[in-house]
């Protein structure tokens, strides 16, 4: 491409992590180096959650990153953005697991952490929609969880101080796009 907006886009997710190869490969690797680098968060958020955090057999990990990853979404838009977004999301759902279940403020960092990478990850309509589910997966936890109301407000305290931290980690980014959001897009239209 001809450049970019001085970062001011997230188009080309060069702050996300998984675009690390980019950064330090030869253009003919990176994207391969991408793919697996995705592959290896897949594999990492399944184990976290579905092995470590919900007990489930020792199959269960590999097999749920092993369809995460050929499903139809993280094979069709594998040369955009998207999937390096939407290859954070299990990750997302370890970070929220911890927050509705865990009452300890150590578990804001995972949480600002994925939503930085989420929102660093260059497309903002998969976060959102990432975040939605995650926030629908949040109660449900908390609820079925046996968490009383105020430990339930508590931990929801928690998850928005994650998600706020998360914001200010990325805003190296949101800030320059929201000042050319605001000033050359024309909303009117």
């Amino acid at each position: 491409a001809g450049g970019t907006e001085a970062a001011a886009l997230p188009n080309s997710a060069m702050f996300s992590p998984l675009s690390l190869p980019w950064w330090i490969l030869p253009a003919y690797v990176a994207p391969a180096a991408v793919k697996l680098l995705e592959i290896a968060a897949v594999a990492l958020g399944m184990q976290l959650l579905v092995r470590n955090r919900w007990k489930l057999p020792a199959f269960t990990a590999p097999l749920a990153a092993l369809v995460f990853v050929s499903s139809g979404f993280m094979i069709s838009w594998t040369n955009w953005p998207q999937t390096r977004v939407a290859a954070l999301i299990p990750l997302l759902f370890w970070a929220t697991d911890r927050l509705a279940i865990e009452r300890r403020w150590i578990d804001v960092v995972p949480m600002a952490l994925v939503t930085a990478s989420l929102l660093l990850g260059g497309f903002p309509a998969v976060t959102a929609y990432a975040m939605y589910a995650a926030v629908a997966f949040y109660f449900v936890r908390a609820i079925c969880g046996g968490l009383r109301f105020q430990e339930i407000f508590m931990s929801l305290l928690r998850a928005a101080v994650g998600v706020i931290l998360g914001v200010a980690l990325s805003a190296v980014q949101i800030l320059p796009f929201l000042w050319f959001s605001t000033h050359y897009v024309d909303f009117e239209a």
